[in-house]
């Protein structure tokens, strides 16, 4: 089991280029790529994506790529012509509207990464994918680690929540036998109370024993221990467990509040709500699962 969070780095200096590859993973419903790289490395956005689907199956992922290279050695600086006009042509408006004297100046434009780039020479551009690929699959199995780190400590705080409910699902079962005699007798006194004649009499102790049906909490007690001991397994499972687990927290906060509403006894009611307490924080750790 993993978490969705977490950071991973790598890098790769070498003659021609050095290249730093950060990823960082936050919690989401399904996976979700941002890549801030050098424009010419665009090209190789989908086959890292690839590369990373094989590893993580839910989180948002913002990977960032830094590459440092050397002018000569077949590399070349290329100036994006466009971007310097529309640049220019943005600071001269600038300079009208605040009035300002300073002149623009060659560096002034340079300073904006946009408006050139280097670029490889045909040797360079060979040797830089496989490193790029390489860099990356390092960056990713550390963040890899890091959820599986992660994963381990939310595994142990579920365990933990699970038998402390187990525990307090064992007081309500050995009161729920008391809601339906206590029920059933309570019928029973205000029938007598209503002296009815006595040819009726077997006909509404059928009827009282229907009543008192409907407050047993006898099925949902089974459901729940059911549901708990999915709840475990599963947390001993590889892979990508989250919406398994967002499934049985449903299925549990579902049985909670059937028991809250049909038991009307007051030690299971509180019960109940230290039982929904709980399971508050269990929905907020599975948020965090991938």
């Amino acid at each position: 089991m993993k978490s969705m969070t977490g950071f991973g780095r790598s890098h790769y200096f070498g003659d021609h280029h050095s290249v730093t590859v950060e990823v960082r993973a936050v919690n989401h419903r399904f996976l979700e790529w941002t890549f801030r790289i050098p424009q010419e490395l665009n090209r190789y956005e989908d086959n890292l994506k690839k590369i990373g689907k094989e590893l993580l199956h839910r989180g948002k992922l913002d990977v960032t790529i830094t590459i440092n290279k050397e002018v000569g050695k077949g590399n070349r600086i290329v100036v994006d012509q466009d971007a310097m006009d529309q640049l220019y042509l943005l600071l001269q408006q600038m300079k009208s509207t605040y009035k300002i004297e300073d002149s623009i100046t060659y560096n002034d434009l340079l300073r904006v990464n946009e408006t050139y780039y280097i670029q490889e020479g045909l040797e360079s551009n060979k040797s830089l994918e496989p490193i790029l690929t390489q860099v990356f699959k390092e960056a990713i199995d550390a963040l890899v680690q890091m959820r599986i780190s992660e994963g381990a400590n939310l595994k142990r705080e579920l365990k933990q929540y699970v038998f402390e409910m187990i525990e307090m699902m064992n007081q309500v079962e050995t009161l729920a036998p008391t809601i339906v005699s206590r029920y059933e007798e309570r019928l029973k006194n205000k029938l007598e109370q209503l002296a009815l004649p006595e040819e009726l009499e077997p006909r509404w102790i059928q009827e009282v024993a229907v009543l008192a049906d409907k407050v047993d909490i006898a099925e949902e007690i089974g459901r729940l221990k059911s549901h708990f001991t999915g709840f475990l397994a599963v947390l001993e499972e590889e892979g990508s467990v989250g919406r398994t687990i967002e499934f049985y927290l449903q299925e549990i906060h579902r049985e909670i509040n059937t028991i809250g509403s049909k038991a009307n006894h007051a030690q299971i009611a509180q019960v109940v709500v230290s039982l929904k307490s709980i399971l508050e924080k269990m929905r907020e750790q599975a948020q965090n699962i991938e």
